[in-house]
């Protein structure tokens, strides 16, 4: 009777400090979790492109594992150009923005990449940032005097678009 006694209260010990352990394991990592930085956003919707001002972005107090991440100097976002789209109040992250020797261009075009201007017809106009395919319409009674075809064919496949402005 007193070997179970004894018995039980090593269990008993035993498990107290595993849960106390976990207790205070959770607790610091909570803590670490829910503390409250200091961190730049947008102030409005950044399109692939733009080149950041001061009235873009601005700072606010903000927790998470996504805080720790992100900048919290306005002054390291100001004059950068933006290569992932950001919406209005989100943390803004270094991935999101290009060095800062990079210019607008230069920025959002991938190494070994190259920037190719498309005319368009008068109506099209995707935002930047927008995904597409580039088709290429030939003269149909050319296309049958080279040997048939189809007058339309895919010149390129989900191509980025970075502006629409007029040359």
């Amino acid at each position: 009777m007193v070997l179970t006694w004894a018995a039980a209260v090593v269990v008993a010990l035993g498990t107290a400090r595993v849960v106390a352990t976990d207790l205070a394991v959770l607790h610091t990592r909570a803590r670490e979790l829910d503390a409250i930085e200091r961190v730049v956003v947008a102030t409005r919707d950044l399109p692939l492109g733009a080149v950041l001002a001061d009235d873009d972005v601005r700072t606010v107090e903000l927790a998470g594992a996504l805080a720790r991440r992100a900048l919290t100097d306005t002054g390291a976002a100001i004059g950068r150009v933006v290569v992932v789209p950001v919406v209005r109040g989100a943390p803004l992250l270094p991935a999101q923005l290009a060095p800062a020797r990079r210019g607008a261009l230069d920025a959002v075009v991938p190494r070994g990449m190259r920037v190719v201007h498309v005319r368009v017809e008068p109506g099209l106009d995707p935002p930047a940032g927008s995904v597409v395919d580039v088709l290429a319409t030939f003269d149909p009674t050319l296309v049958v005097e080279a040997g048939g075809g189809e007058p339309t064919i895919t010149v390129v496949r989900a191509a980025t678009v970075l502006d629409t402005a007029a040359p």
